[in-house]
Formats: C-alpha cells, sequence, structure tokens
C-alpha cells in the first residue's frame, strides 16, 4: 500500500547521524547551508508523492519488478 512519506523524517540506523562525525566534519554535517541539507530541504522535500501513488496497489502495496 501507498505511504506519504512524512515531511521531516531522520535517517537514524542505530545513532544520530553526526555522532558519527568528529571536528571539522561534524561541523560541516551539522551546517544548516551544507549542500546536503539544501539538497535535502528543496529537492527531496518539495518531490509530489502522489504522482507515484498509481505504482501501488492497496492489497499488496508496490508490484513485483519485471524480469
Amino acid at each position: 500500500m501507498y505511504k506519504k512519506s512524512q515531511s521531516s523524517t531522520v535517517l537514524n540506523l542505530f545513532a544520530n547521524e553526526s555522532s558519527r562525525f568528529t571536528g571539522q566534519a561534524a561541523k560541516q554535517f551539522d551546517d544548516p547551508n551544507a549542500w546536503h541539507k539544501q539538497f535535502h530541504t528543496q529537492v527531496t522535500c518539495s518531490i509530489d508523492e502522489g504522482l507515484f501513488s498509481p505504482l501501488f496497489n492497496s492489497s499488496h502495496g508496490a508490484p513485483p519488478l519485471s524480469a
């Protein structure tokens, strides 16, 4: 079944992402003006997911890949 993504999803694989970095790398990762934060805000979050809902079936989710 098609489910719309949450507007503020946090990728969390066992820990906070910034805890994986130290020093300058942590500063760059947490910078709100960094390219990856801007890309997430301006591109990823602005995708209209409703366009993809016809690709999903309400009874069994996404169709299998064609061979």
